[in-house]
């Protein structure tokens, strides 16, 4: 059994909606066998999926696995409009079907305490990168899951890279955390250290060290890709890399 690979929505955000039916009819027709919705952008992103047309063309698309990562322009420090965000995504995405997590960016919570109540709901988080000034490094992230058992682990491989972490350490992450981890992120690192795809930067060494995931772990592309065509390829370079181990 291999496992569930495909995109997030976000891949072609500068040509395609990334809360479309297109890019959902693009990741299908591409084979993915897992999706991520890039709902980065509030309000704009939260309207479209409360609005129902995108969320149909998403079951209809019978993707294994479905993931939605929320908002990263609002801030959860009360039960403002961040908090508000967060439920209307949730309560909009789990009237049409299950979900197997909802990922914020745990930089942007400034109270744990709004947010713990919905951990229920498969509510995750992601190690950062170096942009940020938490959540980047396995310390932080052992003392948060101490203190918060109910979250799940979305390993970024790209935020790992950028912290300047060892390498063979993506393995052990993996391992240590076995028990929590929902996802994997998946890019490669550009000359700015962003998003890009992996056959691009052929840094196949980032794949390896995937060798030991779980066969039940959706593997999510996140490197920008320029067209289709791209997509392809970078599909078919990861799922050719992962097949030699």
């Amino acid at each position: 059994m291999r496992n569930p690979i495909g995109f997030s929505t976000g891949v072609l955000y500068e040509t395609v909606d990334p809360v479309s039916a297109k890019i959902v009819e693009i990741c299908k027709d591409l084979g993915c066998e897992a999706i991520e919705v890039n709902c980065h952008h509030h309000p704009e992103h939260t309207e479209k999926i409360e609005n129902g047309d995108f969320l149909k063309a998403l079951k209809s698309a019978g993707f294994k696995h479905f993931s939605v990562h929320m908002p990263c322009n609002v801030y959860l420090d009360s039960y403002g409009e961040g908090y508000l965000a967060i439920h209307r995504i949730m309560a909009s995405c789990l009237i049409f079907s299950p979900v197997d997590y909802f990922l914020i960016h745990p930089d942007l919570v400034g109270d744990w305490r709004i947010v713990n109540g919905l951990a229920c709901l498969s509510l995750v988080i992601e190690n950062m990168d170096h942009r940020k000034n938490s959540f980047r490094y396995p310390k932080e992230l052992r003392t948060f899951f101490d203190a918060h058992p109910e979250f799940g682990f979305v390993l970024d491989v790209n935020h790992w890279a950028v912290n300047d972490l060892p390498v063979n350490g993506i393995g052990e992450i993996i391992t240590e955390f076995s028990n929590r981890l929902v996802g994997v992120h998946l890019s490669g690192v550009s000359d700015n250290d962003y998003h890009a795809p992996i056959h691009k930067t052929d840094q196949y060494w980032l794949v390896e060290q995937l060798h030991n995931l779980p066969p039940n772990i959706p593997i999510i592309l996140e490197g920008v890709c320029t067209d289709i065509d791209e997509m392809k390829v970078e599909l078919q370079y990861v799922r050719r890399s992962l097949s030699d181990y």
